[in-house]
């Protein structure tokens, strides 16, 4: 959770809906797919992405296969074809609101903060999307970035009203009482953040931030500390243990 939006969703749909004019060419849409999946869930965009344009030869307009091939694309660093498999995603299906939060984390990514309000705010009000808490964090993360904490504020308190251990809603709307120097705030968001995510590495960061803002020396090291147990070779551990050094 390196980053202030939800990244995107694993696809976990098995079933191939598309227009295939025969029960083999849905077979084959369907072993492709599945294929395709396998190899996302694994890290491996390129196979991924190879599975799922095999998958699309077969059922051409079929929205979870687009959403797939969008993640891929995504995956690989092209932006512009994931935008454009995922609008076809919901173009075949409106409703296709896991669909729609891709779309707007692509959006999010080109910091296109209107486009990304405009889908994720659909994204998040659809009543059947069983995780609105994702698209209701990433709408919090285009308002603070576009610059209005307020209405930030509301979307992340919105998404944990929907799912109140979500860790990222709290760590964010830390992100924002930090900005506006609420700093008592901001240290109880982080350590929920922290409380359902123990390894949260940015979380132990910013508390141990935000307690050197407090002037509570022995809070921060302790948070230090933990940020440098956790990823001693990452950025946010380097940067602990500078400060770990600086504060002997």
């Amino acid at each position: 959770m390196n980053k202030g939006f939800v990244l995107l969703s694993l696809v976990i749909f098995v079933h191939v809906q598309g227009c295939a004019t025969s029960k083999a060419q849905k077979e084959q849409s369907s072993i492709h797919y599945r294929l395709g999946v396998s190899y996302l869930n694994e890290g491996d965009s390129t196979s991924a992405l190879r599975e799922l344009m095999e998958a699309e030869k077969f059922s051409k307009e079929d929205p979870q296969i687009s959403n797939a091939l969008g993640l891929a694309y995504y995956k690989k660093g092209e932006f512009d074809l994931a935008i454009q498999q995922f609008k076809k995603a919901v173009e075949l299906n409106p409703q296709f609101s896991e669909a729609r939060n891709n779309l707007g984390i692509i959006y999010l990514e080109k910091k296109m903060w209107d486009n990304a309000i405009d889908e994720l705010i659909r994204a998040s009000t659809d009543l059947l999307y069983p995780t609105p808490e994702y698209a209701y964090t990433n709408l919090g993360w285009a308002y603070f970035k576009k610059g209005d904490p307020v209405k930030a504020i509301e979307c992340y308190q919105k998404a944990i009203e929907k799912n109140p251990r979500f860790p990222l809603a709290h760590y964010n709307i830390g992100l924002v009482y930090s900005s506006l120097d609420k700093t008592d705030d901001a240290v109880a968001e982080y350590k929920v953040a922290i409380r359902y995510y123990p390894t949260y590495l940015d979380a132990h960061y910013n508390l141990g931030l935000s307690y050197l803002k407090l002037n509570k020396k022995g809070l921060a090291l302790d948070a230090f500390k933990e940020v440098v147990r956790i990823g001693p070779d990452s950025e946010a551990g380097r940067n602990a243990q500078n400060y770990l050094d600086l504060l002997k």
